[in-house]
């Protein structure tokens, strides 16, 4: 459903000229916009693993509704992560230019929503109302609730702006947010397989197997698992650990063989 979006979007920018910045789901991992962006025939798609740790700086973090500085158990200043935004609207006036090089004027780019969780907080406050911004409730780490910020509209018209600043013309970039609408799609043969086999290892692993505190997991040719939950889960957290794209691995590749060459 996303993939098709994608090339919905890739359509409409062929047709009007206008490029797109298409924010998906995913917080600490870009699977979602990679497969998005690869099977939707996307321009470029960029997750929090493409983002260089020389990007990264820190700011204290403030309350949005106060505006004080948050603090932790200690009194010391909550410090939270942030990344240059500048560095990823540079990398899309670079692939635009690229691919206009080519011939190729329609732009669809593909973002994770996990990019949200870096964004200084003066960026933050131009993907918001005044009111939305102090109705955010960072937790006590610092971190914001991403799925509630769309900055996508934010980037668009920074990208609008670099684009001109560079070529002394006007495109017009569209940032457009997609989240759990694109899961209302009629499953595919291949999901209610996936869903049966979810359904039916869990009742093999109970009565069949005598087995607790495992996960169900479908492999290969629809091969059951059930890899217990102290290898997925970190217990200091009592979060699963984090898998995101191995930068360099095929996958990864895949999307930049794709992309229009701007190095």
């Amino acid at each position: 459903m996303l993939a098709l979006e994608m090339r919905n979007l890739l359509a409409d920018s062929e047709a009007s000229g206008s490029g797109y910045i298409a924010q998906v789901m995913g917080r600490k991992a870009a699977w979602l916009a990679y497969g998005a962006s690869v099977a939707g025939e996307a321009s470029m798609v960029i997750g929090l693993e493409d983002i260089h740790q020389d990007w990264y700086g820190t700011e204290q973090t403030l309350d949005p509704e106060t505006g004080n500085v948050m603090k932790d158990a200690s009194g010391n200043p909550i410090m939270r992560q942030i990344f240059d935004v500048r560095k990823i609207v540079d990398r899309c006036v670079d692939v635009i230019l690229a691919r206009e090089a080519e011939g190729k004027h329609a732009f669809v780019a593909v973002v994770s929503e996990g990019l949200a969780e870096y964004l200084p907080l003066s960026e933050i406050k131009m993907c918001c109302s005044d009111d939305e911004y102090k109705s955010l409730k960072p937790d006590t780490f610092g971190h914001f609730p991403v799925s509630q910020l769309k900055y996508s509209s934010r980037f668009g018209r920074l990208v609008q702006d670099e684009y001109r600043k560079r070529t002394g013309r006007s495109k017009k970039m569209v940032g457009l947010q997609f989240g759990y609408e694109v899961r209302c799609n009629a499953p595919t043969a291949y999901d209610v397989m996936l869903g049966s086999q979810i359904g039916v290892g869990a009742y093999r692993a109970l009565c069949e197997k005598d087995l607790n505190g495992v996960m169900v997991s479908v492999g290969g040719t629809m091969n059951l698992s059930f890899p217990k939950f102290e290898d997925l889960i970190d217990m200091d957290k009592l979060r699963a650990f984090q898998r995101p794209i191995r930068v360099g691995s095929d996958l990864h590749q895949l999307a930049r063989y794709l992309e229009a060459w701007s190095e």
